[in-house]
């Protein structure tokens, strides 16, 4: 069992290697809000099987908003077209710290300025859902799902962690 566990674990290793991880930074802001400026600021994890057109993407970011720090957590999935500069649409999901959720389409540009490093720039909508409750006309109240949109435009650099320079 022991030989096995191992043949495994060298397996393992020897597959993700082949692999491109990419970690890295982000920062953004909303565009058209009413409240003013509304920043936010996380780290950016790509996944990527080795020449794929596709990548795993998923963020974890931090929004000030409204006097409250609320944590946003998107997964999505990331078409790459290019290769030193890239053209990459996108569309997944997401779920905030505030209870809401909703869904994300985007896409950005990317240029690979080393073997390494990556620089990107990227614009999202998110449409949030969130339950809210209204009083009814007969008494009482009821809760109502709401959604809302909003817009994001970000910068950020990522570094592939798993390619030698």
């Amino acid at each position: 069992m022991k030989h096995f566990a191992l043949a495994i674990f060298m397996f393992f290793e020897v597959h993700l290697y082949a692999q491109e991880l990419n970690l890295g930074a982000i920062a953004g802001i909303k565009l058209f809000s009413n409240n003013g400026l509304t920043p936010n600021a996380g780290a950016v994890l790509e996944y990527r099987l080795n020449k794929a057109i596709f990548s795993i993407n998923n963020e974890f970011q931090f929004t000030f908003a409204n006097n409250e720090l609320i944590f946003t957590y998107p997964l999505y999935l990331k078409w790459i077209i290019g290769n030193n500069f890239r053209f990459c649409p996108s569309m997944g999901g997401f779920i905030r710290s505030n209870s809401n959720y909703g869904w994300l389409a985007g896409a950005g540009c990317e240029y690979r300025f080393t073997n390494k490093w990556i620089f990107f720039l990227k614009a999202d909508l998110m449409i949030d859902y969130h339950q809210e409750t209204m009083p009814l006309h007969s008494g009482g109240s009821g809760n109502y799902t709401i959604h809302d949109k909003s817009y994001w435009l970000a910068i950020g650099f990522k570094r592939n962690v798993l390619k030698s320079e």
